[in-house]
């Protein structure tokens, strides 16, 4: 019966719905509302498995607590195994990376990301974190 129900959770809350939900969700990890936030990007992460921006918030969320490894985590093990858009995975994971002092491994995926051929937004802010002179 779960799993059934999993299959129609794409049907629970339309576009405009997940984009209200998403931006609440961000908002509420940068005001300090990180309990919240979870719970947003993770209900998030189960009405769309695929998609980044639940995974996204939830690193987020781990690294506005001081939890960059979290961040790793998360990214690195379930999200880059579930979502099918990588790059904007592995561009928060560099950044989460970098954060946690992982900084060779951060700009090696940052270094290999800018070599491919990625959305422009993905690669604008691979860019700006890792290889803008300011």
């Amino acid at each position: 019966m779960m799993e059934n129900k999993k299959e129609n959770y794409s049907g629970i809350l339309n576009s405009d719905q997940v984009r209200l939900l998403s931006s609440v969700g961000f908002m509420a990890a940068r005001t300090g509302f990180y309990s919240q936030a979870t719970y947003i990007f993770e209900s998030l992460i189960e009405n769309r498995p695929d998609m980044a921006f639940g995974f996204v918030g939830l690193a987020l969320s781990n690294l506005c607590i001081g939890s960059s490894t979290g961040a790793v985590n998360i990214l690195e093990g379930r999200a880059l195994a579930q979502v099918k858009d990588v790059e904007e995975i592995k561009a928060w994971l560099a950044i989460s990376l970098w954060f946690s002092g992982e900084t060779r491994k951060a700009f090696n995926l940052a270094n290999q990301l800018e070599n491919e051929d990625v959305d422009p937004a993905t690669k604008a802010l691979i860019e700006r974190i890792f290889f803008s002179v300011a």
